[in-house]
């Protein structure tokens, strides 16, 4: 399998060995899982991070990007209709299939994640009665993270995505 990871050491701490101890057990962790590829995330500034990912064999395969919006309404379609998921999973499948490449097996572990963990919710957009969109979104204290983000390529370009963000 796949597998995304993070960590962070605290600067003060720094220089000490704690972040290479941290890369070890996890490497012998995905070891044990039988991994085939980790995806390690480092902030753009997060030049320690780097250096030490570098210095393990990690290169720089793909980037990713972080937005942030004010919580205002820009722009809604009104044929969109944002709902929460209840029993739609082959349609959200077949959404996140289109949307990501997902296998059918993945995105049904992502839905039966996403739905069974706390303070994380699966959105879904119906246009003319037909799902097109899905979100995840995680509510952590003062946050909402907005994660997973798809629209079937037959529904892009209609504002679904805008509609779903707002």
């Amino acid at each position: 399998g796949d597998y995304e990871w993070s960590a962070f050491v605290s600067p003060s701490v720094r220089r000490q060995g704690i972040g290479q101890r941290l890369l070890m057990e996890l490497n012998h962790e995905l070891e044990i899982r039988g991994a085939v590829y980790d995806l390690a995330l480092v902030f753009e500034e997060g030049k320690a991070g780097q250096h030490l990912l570098r210095k393990n064999g990690y290169f720089h395969d793909f980037s990713e990007r972080t937005m942030v919006a004010d919580a205002n309404v820009n722009f809604v379609l009104n044929d969109v209709e944002i709902l929460l998921f209840s029993t739609e999973e082959s349609e959200v499948v077949a959404v996140l299939v289109n949307a990501f490449g997902d296998s059918e097996d993945e995105a049904k572990e992502m839905i039966a994640f996403t739905t069974a963990t706390p303070n994380r919710r699966l959105m879904i957009a119906k246009l003319e009665g037909k799902i097109v969109g899905t979100v995840s979104i995680i509510e952590e204290s003062d946050k909402l993270w907005v994660t997973g983000l798809a629209v079937h390529e037959t529904a892009r370009g209609q504002g679904v995505a805008t509609t779903i963000l707002n």
